[in-house]
């Protein structure tokens, strides 16, 4: 009679060490893409340990929600600016730590939109000024031809 309870343990031991061994569900993030003239709009990114960079703006996406839905939506958030469009979603799969950080990146390219009212959170930058990972990646996303990325 004993046994049947030892057992279940057992099972139930050997089940989470399998699920806890896994990495775990994937976080899907949200990158809003603006090219003009050769350049890329970034925004000012502040960390949980106050460090500043600058990126695209991104979120993560919100379970029903489009991700064209939501590149419009942070891309007005972050800029002050609304998008009309979108066009070409591309997705790239980043692992940062397999037992920790496994994300899905969904790039969505923001169109037809008037920068006209941009304040100091967002500027253009030239592609020149992004690093060679980061160049990588919008290529391998393959953004608006008229981008000059080549």
């Amino acid at each position: 009679m004993r046994r049947v309870p030892t057992l279940l343990v057992v099972c139930l031991v050997g089940l989470l060490s399998l699920f806890a061994s896994q990495p775990p569900f994937p976080h899907v993030g949200v990158v809003a893409i603006a090219v003009k003239d050769g350049k890329i709009l970034v925004t000012k990114h502040t960390s949980k340990n106050g460090t500043v960079h600058w990126a695209p703006p991104s979120c993560h996406l919100r379970l029903g929600e489009s991700p064209s839905d939501c590149a419009i939506k942070e891309f007005a958030n972050k800029t002050g600016i609304v998008a009309n469009k979108t066009s070409k979603v591309q997705w790239m799969r980043e692992v940062f730590d397999p037992l920790d950080s496994n994300t899905i990146t969904l790039f969505v390219e923001v169109k037809d939109f008037n920068d006209s009212n941009l304040d100091e959170s967002g500027q253009w930058v030239s592609l020149d000024t992004l690093s060679e990972h980061q160049i990588a990646v919008l290529k391998q996303i393959s953004i608006d031809q008229n981008a000059q990325l080549s």
